[in-house]
């Protein structure tokens, strides 16, 4: 399972593990002579309990799976998710925990991760930066877009394609 994070293999692991034990459990109290159907019958009614009083948790579980699958963001990315913004410090099978840039950290359940849109602002090597200067009513606009472009033009880290655009 080389492209599953490590996380979700120990679950899958955990699952099998659980499910080989009753299984085998089953077997062995089949072939002692022990009737099972009755058990089989508590088992489906507890299972139908369980679910309904720990659906917000299965959802999370469900929403952890579907994060760790599909890999929205990584351990380190910086993303937007449900209004909270920073940099993804871990993700386990219930909740998300985020670092805000004022050191706040944060810890999301799943199923809101998932459930809103997953902006991954570390997801490409470029993007576009919009800034807006004011300056005074009595200074040259023209004066003050030659300026912009010199400074555009002799910073390192601004790209020459797209060609970076200026507007008043």
């Amino acid at each position: 399972m080389p492209n599953l994070s490590s996380l979700l293999q120990a679950f899958i692991v955990g699952i099998i593990y659980w499910i080989v034990l009753a299984v085998g459990l089953m077997i062995v109290l089949s072939a002692l002579g022990v009737d099972i159907t009755p058990l089989f019958a508590l088992i489906g009614g507890a299972s139908i309990i369980a679910a309904f009083a720990m659906q917000d948790t299965l959802s999370n579980l469900a929403s952890g799976l579907l994060i760790m699958i599909y890999r929205p963001f990584d351990e380190g990315d910086y993303v937007d998710t449900g209004g909270v913004n920073g940099t993804v410090k871990s993700v386990n099978i219930v909740a998300t925990t985020v670092v805000t840039p004022d050191n706040k950290v944060i810890v999301i359940p799943n199923k809101n991760v998932w459930g809103n849109i997953i902006t991954n602002v570390t997801a490409s090597d470029t993007r576009r930066v919009d800034l807006v200067f004011g300056i005074s009513y009595d200074d040259s606009i023209p004066q003050a877009v030659k300026i912009l472009e010199e400074a555009v033009q002799a910073h390192p880290l601004v790209l020459k394609e797209p060609e970076p655009t200026i507007r008043v």
